[in-house]
């Protein structure tokens, strides 16, 4: 009975040392994940140029450009990234109601004459005024899980990963939150790393950012924070000033 019972506890601290192992295994590639996530988001500083030379000023539109998805509508990550993969893949129109894709990949510039992306497509029957564009991101948001985008789902898994925020502290400032939950970046890291390299630069540069939406305050707030050295991915603050107080105009 007692070697029965020796045998049993040896068993059992096999078992959990293998539990163990395990939790370790999966633990430290978890810190390498994030470490090699954190490394991707830092900057390539540019080369350094004399600050005499010409003032660099550069625009931005917001949407689609410094983040995917803004706090103030119900479009999620997810539905912003399907609609701009909508909009990047091309297809035949064949008649009012059906739409033929012939892409194999996501591609900026048509492969060819005489396609569109579905993106233009619903885009010419749905948006009558400003206001609509809301609608259109709705209509589009699951596009890679429609029979006619699936083929595209694997894009669109790849590219949500790099949006998801790697970071142990999540900063609602800095965030947005997906359909699944996740905190996702708010400004793109590429974006981030450009503000960063051009800081490290010397050069006298100027980023104006265009938007028609609601997301001006917390887009200088974010870019605030990072100036501070307070983003998660970039401690070094940045001698650049921010104008916390938007501009308008009438259009």
């Amino acid at each position: 009975m007692y070697s029965e019972y020796k045998r049993r506890l040896a068993e059992e601290d096999q078992f959990r040392s293998g539990l163990s192992d395990r939790h370790m295994q999966q633990k430290q590639q978890k810190q390498k994940t994030e470490k090699n996530l954190r490394r991707q988001s830092q900057p390539v500083l540019l080369h350094q140029i004399p600050s005499q030379g010409r003032k660099l000023v550069l625009h931005f539109d917001a949407r689609n450009t410094i983040f995917v998805a803004d706090l103030f509508s119900r479009i999620t990550v997810e539905m912003a990234l399907n609609t701009y993969i909508s909009g990047v893949v091309w297809g035949v129109s064949e008649s009012d109601s059906h739409w033929r894709c012939i892409s194999e990949t996501i591609s900026i510039h048509p492969p060819q004459p005489g396609v569109t992306s579905l993106y233009k497509l619903f885009e010419k029957d749905i948006v009558r005024v400003p206001e609509d564009r809301q609608l259109l991101r709705e209509t589009l948001g699951n596009f890679t899980e429609q029979p006619h985008g699936r083929k595209f789902r694997p894009i669109f898994e790849a590219n949500l990963a790099k949006l998801r925020w790697p970071y142990k502290k999540i900063d609602d400032r800095l965030t947005v939150t997906g359909r699944d939950g996740s905190a996702y970046h708010y400004l793109l890291p590429s974006f981030l790393n450009l503000v960063h390299a051009l800081d490290a630069s010397g050069r006298e540069f100027c980023v104006v950012v265009r938007t028609f939406g609601r997301d001006a305050p917390h887009i200088l707030n974010a870019l605030d924070l990072l100036r501070q050295g307070l983003h998660p991915g970039y401690d070094k603050q940045l001698s650049a000033r921010i104008n916390l107080k938007p501009e308008s105009f009438d259009r």
